[in-house]
């Protein structure tokens, strides 16, 4: 399975010290100027530890609803 776009936009935001973590899907929305918001705004929750769909986890969701990228990266 691959990563999602997003995922890599994400982690190149983050290195790039665009996006602090923990954030929040709307903080990652300007950073990474993603411009399907919906859809992104699944991205997190379907990747995150846990999840109920098998995916990677390539996401830990904290008890604010904010996100932290796991790592190492998945690129």
């Amino acid at each position: 399975m691959t990563v999602p776009n997003s995922y890599l936009k994400i982690v190149s935001a983050v290195k790039s010290g665009k996006l602090k973590e923990p954030f929040f899907p709307f903080e990652v929305v300007k950073a990474c100027k993603i411009k399907n918001v919906e859809s992104f705004r699944k991205i997190p929750s379907r990747y995150r530890k846990g999840n109920p769909y098998g995916n990677k986890t390539l996401f830990i969701r904290l008890k604010d609803g904010s996100y932290k990228l796991t790592r190492p990266f998945k690129t």
